[in-house]
């Protein structure tokens, strides 16, 4: 069992740096920072996913009669904002990528800074080192995405040869990663099913994605990346807290559920924008 949680660790980074490089070696740096000089996106961004999504995970905390696993799996997510997935849920929706890109970004520096801040204040005796929970973010997610910019400046035909086999391998080991993680915490998760932390779970997402909607005030192309990133949390930088605190075994399963349960209204959600966007795009060539 160890071994297969450490070579399913070793392909969630294979996963993630592969993500982030073949984003650098598509997008231009304006393309990633220009969305930040737009003070209103920033502010609905920061507000919806560093304020409200926390506070509604506490509310939901009190709502649901929890076990305290349960509650802290899920105040665990709601503090963590920033998901590496984000940027394959837009491909999906068929939205603007360097947009989720920038805004995937905005929401992890926000994380590293807020997270160790705000969270021993709510789970008494958990510690957040924010040195532990940029390291991992800034390694497999700042650093491959500059790589692949760099390498898009200087290599740009060499760029486009790398990047599709880069995808490829990163689609197959975030497949294999779902998979094997749903097989190994099935047990800890079916446990939870009478427990109420499958609706929390569900009910979260679905409120953290209309948090999301409603900041960015339904304004097109933005509001469905907002409403992705915000209902999409991120599982890496929960896992890094969770395994650096003495937490109940059982957290792993909580944060695996909520966030395979929250794939359900996302992924068709993302579907849904996809194909009207594809429509949309169809009828204008039309």
């Amino acid at each position: 069992m160890e071994f297969m949680q450490l070579i399913i660790k070793l392909l969630v980074v294979v996963f993630v740096t592969t993500s982030m490089a073949t984003l650098g070696l598509t997008l231009h740096t304006r393309e990633i920072v220009g969305p930040w000089r737009r003070f209103n996106l920033v502010l609905s961004l920061l507000f919806s996913n560093l304020v409200l999504v926390p506070a509604i995970a506490y509310c939901f905390t009190k709502v649901f009669v929890l076990d305290e696993t349960f509650e802290t799996g899920l105040l665990l997510l709601g503090m963590a904002a920033g998901a590496p997935f984000v940027p394959k849920l837009i491909e999906v929706a068929r939205a603007d990528m360097a947009l989720a890109v920038s805004m995937m970004l905005l929401q992890v520096l926000g994380t590293i800074i807020v997270l160790p801040l705000i969270l021993p204040r709510f789970i008494p005796g958990v510690q957040a080192n924010a040195l532990q929970i940029a390291t991992p973010l800034i390694l497999q997610m700042l650093l491959p995405l500059i790589a692949g910019l760099v390498f898009r400046h200087f290599a740009p035909t060499w760029a486009k040869r790398i990047n599709p086999p880069l995808m490829l391998i990163s689609q197959l080991s975030a497949l294999i990663v779902l998979i094997a993680l749903f097989v190994i915490n099935f047990q800890s998760m079916t446990a939870m099913l009478g427990s109420g932390a499958l609706l929390a779970s569900l009910c979260f997402v679905i409120v953290a994605m209309l948090v999301g909607y409603f900041t960015s005030f339904a304004n097109g192309e933005s509001s469905v990346v907002q409403t992705i990133a915000t209902g999409q949390r991120n599982i890496p930088a929960a896992l890094v807290v969770a395994s650096n605190n003495p937490l109940p075994r059982d957290i792993v399963g909580m944060l695996m559920l909520t966030t395979f349960v929250g794939l359900i209204p996302i992924v068709g959600y993302a579907i849904f924008c996809g194909h009207t966007g594809t429509k949309r795009k169809t009828s204008s060539d039309s």
